[in-house]
């Protein structure tokens, strides 16, 4: 009961989260780190009803396992204080004007370090009236139930409700054993700090905060009152330049304070002693974007992403800076494909990076860099035989079974000959062994885990490294054979590209030049995915109970029903299609885009 009276009050605030906001520009502090929102709730929620997605919800199928999911909040206190006040709590789901979330460290004054806190706000229109009396007699039951301690103030003419939960007594027998065995920080650290929630309310919006003095001081930025804003920051303007907020939701993370907001996971302070060797590793990266938008032209969404990076690339992202245009799909992707993207690397500039990146710390440069002036020769020997041209693929191979999921890498191989003369040498070294394949050399590694993976559900993974048709193939066995099979055969076309929805899709793609652009057959993917882990699972049980009947009854007791288990993936065919993206490289970052495409209705 705690725990559902709990989140029905979160779910006041958070809804903004769920939904996402408008002015959340005008109430973030400006050492926000993260700062989502959508401009307007109800059009974003009208745009998302006109897609296919949203009449997949509609269907009676997908109805009948939401209702099975949803069974168990619809009871307890929150229902109960729904139905005396004939409120419909549907309402705190559909803001009607803005949304948004904020995430921003506060010092706390007793330990003198950041922690992070929150504040969210959502704009309920002509509700609001409704909305606050819930409110009001939700936290009078918490109270009366002894669950809540809660109290009102009036900050600049609004009342405040301030509340916290009551926490039991502890056991004093418990505590003497509480140790402390994790070797990894836990999340739940990051709020272990928070002991009381505050909600305001300034005309039709709620807002929703884990701090006191930040709430105080956003209600002054809402009447107008001076001081630092999110929106004066020139990373947050970047970020914003670059995906847009305009008809949609949006997302903004900023790195600036991000390790203020982490403090509480890193009492060692290592974050501020890695931080150099992270900028040298993938550049200096000021914030990341995310941008949404439903119902585009007959796209289901289109969503926009950023890495903004006003001072240049550096590290890894310096390799992927180099654009070119969308070229023919190659013979080797077939019918069985369900992924498909091909990227433009630098593997020329790889050395430097990683020369750059050890030197960035004098540690890690005292102990490594004596062996990499070694290792540099080979590794400038090994990336000077490739390419430019990186190919992924993912496929299936039908019925599906444990195996039937294949990836194959295929790189542009620039010196064919120096790359078969650098893998006979070294391969060998790392249990691949060399073997004809029409007329090719390919090298196998029957079991590339060593048989850490023959366990229950495991199984030996054939791995091959195969030169054909001007590229270098890796991945699992099968596929890297298929690809060379296709390869030998002149005038072969691709299989993928043949297929009317591959064609489909990447129409959507715009004309240009592209650091990476991608296709995805997302409900197979999304089937295989689940039914190969249905199939493992199962495989894994049967072995188990072989091997340790006891353990596989215990393991079965704790088993959760899970109704989404029987979702026919056939009727979320009708109306799901596949995805498309692209990224390109720009003056201050990368921007990328992917296009979730409605099913094809004919």
């Amino acid at each position: 009961m705690n725990a559902k009276l709990i989140t029905a009050l979160c779910t006041l605030g958070l809804t903004a989260t769920l939904v996402v906001g408008q002015s959340i520009e005008d109430v973030a502090p400006a050492n926000s780190v993260v700062v989502a929102g959508v401009k307007n709730a109800q059009r974003a929620n009208e745009n998302f009803e006109r897609t296919r997605l949203y009449q997949l919800f509609q269907h009676a199928h997908i109805r009948e396992l939401i209702e099975r999911a949803e069974k168990e909040f619809s009871e307890g206190p929150f229902a109960e204080i729904a139905a005396e006040l004939n409120f419909d709590p549907e309402m705190l789901q559909k803001p009607s004007g803005s949304v948004g979330m904020a995430i921003f460290p506060v010092i706390d004054p007793e330990i003198g370090r950041p922690a992070p806190h929150m504040i969210a706000l959502a704009d309920y229109g002509d509700q609001a009236d409704e909305v606050e009396k819930f409110i009001e007699r939700l936290l009078e039951r918490g109270e009366r139930d002894n669950l809540i301690e809660y109290e009102r103030n009036r900050v600049l003419g609004r009342v405040v409700y301030s509340f916290q939960i009551v926490e039991p007594e502890p056991d004093p027998v418990d505590d003497e054993f509480d140790f402390d065995f994790s070797l990894f920080p836990d999340p739940l650290d990051l709020i272990g700090h928070v002991e009381r929630m505050h909600i305001a309310r300034n005309d039709s919006t709620f807002m929703f905060s884990s701090d006191f003095s930040s709430l105080s001081e956003s209600l002054e930025r809402l009447d107008g009152g001076h001081g630092d804003r999110i929106q004066d920051r020139e990373d947050f303007r970047g970020v914003l330049s670059q995906v847009g907020e305009e008809n949609g939701g949006f997302a903004v993370i900023l790195t600036r304070d991000m390790l203020q907001v982490l403090a509480p996971l890193d009492e060692m302070g290592m974050g501020m002693m890695i931080q150099p060797m992270l900028r040298s590793t993938f550049g200096d990266i000021h914030g990341y974007g995310l941008a949404l938008r439903f119902g585009v032209d007959d796209a289901i969404a289109h969503i926009k992403y950023s890495l903004f990076m006003p001072r240049g690339k550096g590290g890894l992202t310096s390799l992927i800076d180099t654009a070119e245009p969308r070229e023919d799909v190659p013979a080797f992707a077939d019918v069985d494909t369900t992924s498909y993207s091909r990227s433009t690397v630098r593997f020329d500039r790889v050395v430097g990076v990683i020369r750059q990146i050890i030197q960035s710390n004098p540690m890690l440069a005292m102990e490594m860099e004596p062996q990499f002036r070694e290792m540099e020769p080979i590794l400038n020997e090994f990336f000077g035989t490739l390419g430019q041209e990186v190919i992924s693929i993912g496929s299936l191979r039908r019925p599906l079974d444990v195996n039937s999921s294949q990836n194959l890498f295929a790189v542009e191989a620039r010196d064919p000959e120096g790359f078969e003369n650098f893998i006979s040498q070294h391969a060998p070294q790392m249990g691949f062994e060399p073997r004809d394949f029409l007329g090719q050399r390919i090298y196998t590694n029957e079991d590339i885990f060593g048989g850490m993976m023959m366990m229950p559900g495991g199984m030996a993974q054939s791995v091959s490294i195969g030169i054909g048709g001007g590229y270098v193939f890796a991945g699992n066995t099968q596929g890297v054979e298929q690809a060379l099979r296709m390869m030998s055969q002149p005038g072969e076309e691709s299989g993928l590209a043949q297929q009317d929805t591959f064609r489909r899709a990447v129409a959507n793609l715009p004309d240009g030049r592209f650091a990476s652009w991608s296709y995805l057959n997302l409900v197979d993917q999304l089937e295989a995915t689940f039914k190969i882990g249905q199939l493992t699972a199962e495989q894994m049980n049967r072995e188990m109970r072989e091997m340790f009947p006891e353990m596989a009854d215990e393991m079965a007791g704790n088993d959760v029903d899970n109704p989404f288990e029987a979702l026919d993936f056939d009727v979320v065919r009708q109306f799901i299609g596949p995805a498309v993206s692209e990224m390109h490289a720009t003056d201050d970052g990368f921007v990328g885009t992917t296009i979730l495409l409605a099913a094809d209705e004919d």
